[in-house]
């Protein structure tokens, strides 16, 4: 036999002396109910979010960063002396403005 503190209101049931009513097997069996499988928790929005929020990260960095090194870093006057009295000439041998047969 079960005990139960609140009254269901299905059928009189005559108190015990401690003031719990008493319910049979018979009249507890009508109360009872299936157990119901815990539904798994998915998170498909947020790693879609996530996702997202990465994709959009990479995309933003490269233009970010251009503008970073273009602004971020000034450029540095350069002086060139042009000061030399000598200069490297390469030369090859058989180069011609004439265009020889066969080539």
């Amino acid at each position: 036999m079960k005990k139960k503190d609140e009254t269901n209101g299905d059928a009189p049931v005559a108190p015990d002396a401690d003031g719990t009513e008493i319910i049979t097997d018979a009249e507890a069996e009508g109360n009872w109910e299936r157990p119901v499988a815990v539904e798994k928790d998915r998170n498909v929005r947020a790693w879609l979010v996530f996702l997202g929020l990465a994709c959009l990260s990479v995309a933003l960095w490269t233009p970010l960063r251009a503008l970073y090194y273009k602004y971020g870093y000034k450029k540095a006057e350069v002086v060139v002396k042009r000061d030399a009295d000598t200069f490297v000439a390469i030369a090859y041998y058989g180069v011609d403005a004439t265009v020889s047969p066969g080539s």
